[in-house]
Formats: structure tokens, sequence, C-alpha cells
């Protein structure tokens, strides 16, 4: 889930700080940071995702249902246009065609090329170092990077296999948006 906080005039608000809670830990727990929260279903039920900043209060209801083979098929296709977030909230790019200068698949570009501040693809960066903890070429970190289709979680980009769902970063590079 994404929190876009705005003001009066529905100007979005950047820089606040949020605060997440779970109506029913039990049923949906999650991983916050700021603006953004990965909620995990933990039993079948309803749970209400409450995200708060400077005094105001948005929710989400979430259902929680078991599915059929104990998981969610990632394919290309659906997780084409999807975008992906540090998870200390930082926009990483989106899965969309090679000619996008927002795509991952735009080697050239700020979020695909070798050398990009915000690319996973950029082995120095800190999203894309073996050893950053908020790298998705990390083997063992806890935290990171996500993917939002439509926008709600769909997978952790990652090559920790304990992390799931997850997507392997190197896969997203095979795809043809």
């Amino acid at each position: 889930m994404i929190a876009t906080l705005r003001d009066a005039n529905g100007n979005a608000l950047t820089d606040r700080i949020v605060t997440w809670t779970s109506s029913a830990p039990t049923i949906a727990s999650g991983s916050f940071v700021n603006a953004f929260a990965t909620i995990a279903g933990v039993a079948q039920g309803i749970a209400t995702i409450n995200a708060t900043s400077e005094g105001v209060t948005g929710s989400a209801t979430v259902s929680v249902v078991a599915t059929s083979g104990g998981g969610i098929q990632l394919t290309c296709a659906g997780v084409a246009g999807g975008r992906i977030y540090g998870n200390d909230g930082v926009y990483l790019g989106r899965l969309t065609n090679q000619f996008d200068a927002e795509s991952i698949l735009n080697q050239f570009g700020s979020y695909g090329g070798q050398f990009g501040t915000y690319s996973m693809y950029n082995t120095f960066g800190q999203y894309g170092s073996a050893f950053s903890a908020l790298s998705a070429f990390n083997t063992l970190t806890a935290t990171p990077p996500l993917l939002f289709v439509n926008g709600n979680f769909a997978a952790f980009v990652t090559k920790n296999t304990i992390k799931v769902p997850r997507v392997d970063p190197a896969a997203l590079r095979t795809c043809n948006f």
C-alpha cells in the first residue's frame, strides 16, 4: 500500500511521517516504512489498515483469503506496468519497455543503467550492491525493494529466497514489455 498525503486543495504532501496500524495484526500485519506498507496475510479474515499523519487517518480494508497452490504466479505479463520502490520509500523505476526513461529495462536510464543512482543494476549503488541492506541483489537482506502492481504490493524484488512472495531482479530483465 502507498499512502498519498494531500492538503485541503488536493496537492500531494511530501516528507511527512506516517504511522501505520492494523486493526487485527493476527489477520494482517506488515512492514511499514514512511508512506509505504507491505501487508502480509497471517490468517484468513478481514482487517483494517490505518495510515495516520499529522492527526489525520486514512483506512483501507483488506481481506485475507487462502490461495490455491499456496502462492501467487508472477509472470512478465502479470507485473507489466508495475512500480518498484526501495524499502526506504525511494522510487526505483517501472516495468515498461526499454525506451521508457523510467523503465528498469532502459539500460541507459536512471533506473536501469549500470551507473544509475536509483538502479537495482548498479552493482556499486545501495539498491544493487551485494552488501547493501536495501539491495535486490543482497541474498541476506531483510529489506529488499518492493514491487507494486496496480497500487498493490505484489512481491519483494530480491535474490533472498526466504522473502516471499518474491521475484528475482535478474529475471525481470528478461521480460519484454
